[in-house]
């Protein structure tokens, strides 16, 4: 495993290219400090697979369950909704009592 901080002065490690030589006429990629003069030659393939926790979110309406079904809260919402829907069909003149 290559190194990802200098093990000399302990900084971040960043990828660059190096000068081009006889044995690599484009150059080849290596790790370096950019505080003190230490590189390291990436000759073969490298990378890194981190595997990442999903973060637990609370609920915020309630659980799961809590709009399955017939509960008050869908209730209430779809109630919500059609007074909304009437109040503007309403006001827009589309629906006259």
């Amino acid at each position: 495993m290559t190194l990802t901080f200098c093990p000399n002065c302990s900084n971040a490690l960043t990828i660059s290219r190096a000068d081009p030589s006889s044995q690599y006429p484009l150059g080849v990629n290596r790790f370096e400090c950019r505080t003190c003069p230490y590189q390291y030659i990436v000759d073969c393939a490298y990378y890194e697979d981190t595997m990442m926790k999903r973060k637990e979110v609370e609920d915020v309406f309630g659980g799961k369950d809590d709009f399955g079904g017939d509960t008050m809260a869908m209730h209430h919402l779809w109630h919500t909704l059609a007074r909304k829907l009437a109040w503007n069909f309403w006001v827009s003149g589309v629906l006259e009592f």
